[in-house]
């Protein structure tokens, strides 16, 4: 079993993409996209190709790993802090909200003292106007993968709902008595938002609850990923790989012979 379904959706959200907008870049069908990451399907390796191309990764990234945003975004800290001394690039301090004021930002979120009394972060190369949310629950990790308990959201305020939210994208909804990570399901009267796990059910509430609505931009987690068994996974990818190719061969000389 690989993480291509799982990692499909993470572009996707990293990228700010419906499933409709991702597959319309590879010439795929919207159901299709949705079967690979509720793994109901398995792409053909050409299409899997195709998306590590695109995007710019390995097929042991796309299949294998379990991408995390830095490595879809191509950002990494540590060349972006040697810039930063190199160039004497500025930092920015962004505001941090975290479990223990997380409900008096909810009633303060527009008063400037309240904003001025948080603590910050200082970050290279990063908007002023952003704001950081400590994650709080785990209702949008699913095993080893997603956002964790404690992780901290580098987000970017949405002003305009109605052009700016997309369907199934996790955004930061600022309620007024609290605040949630969820996966956006749709948007009108009522908003429905849903969690990254089986276990938990979908929220619903009226817009006239919300306060501000986030986008997520960075992560920066606790989580370090294993770097067990890699020779284990690159064997596992060979073989899928493998199979992916026998099938499409398969597929071809069906075609030939109907």
């Amino acid at each position: 079993m690989t993480n291509f379904g799982k990692n499909i959706r993470k572009i996707r959200t990293v990228k700010k993409l419906s499933q409709s907008a991702f597959a319309d870049l590879f010439k795929l069908k919207r159901a299709s996209v949705g079967a690979y990451e509720e793994g109901r399907s398995e792409a053909k390796i050409d299409t899997v190709v195709e998306i590590a191309k695109y995007f710019s990764l390995s097929l042991e990234q796309l299949i294998v790993k379990e991408l995390t945003v830095n490595e879809i975004t191509h950002f990494d800290p540590i060349k972006a802090t040697l810039k930063k001394a190199k160039n004497g690039n500025i930092s920015h301090e962004i505001k941090l909200i975290n479990l223990a004021n997380a409900k008096n930002y909810i009633k303060n979120f527009s008063d400037s003292t309240f904003l001025n009394s948080l603590c910050t972060l200082s970050l290279p190369n990063i908007n002023p106007d952003m704001i950081t949310f400590e994650h709080a629950d785990c209702e949008m990790n699913n095993g080893e993968n997603g956002i964790f308990k404690g992780d901290l959201l580098v987000c970017k305020k949405i002003t305009d709902l109605k052009k700016e939210l997309i369907l199934d994208i996790v955004y930061v909804f600022v309620l007024n008595n609290e605040i949630l990570v969820r996966i956006l399901v749709s948007f009108d009267s009522e908003i429905v938002v849903k969690s990254d796990t089986l276990e938990y059910s979908i929220n619903a509430f009226n817009s006239s609850e919300l306060i501000e609505v986030w986008s997520i931009e960075y992560i920066i987690t606790k989580k370090i990923a294993s770097t067990k068994g890699l020779n284990h996974r690159l064997d596992s990818i060979e073989n899928k790989l493998e199979q992916l190719l026998q099938s499409s061969k398969k597929q071809v000389i069906a075609k030939k012979n109907s």
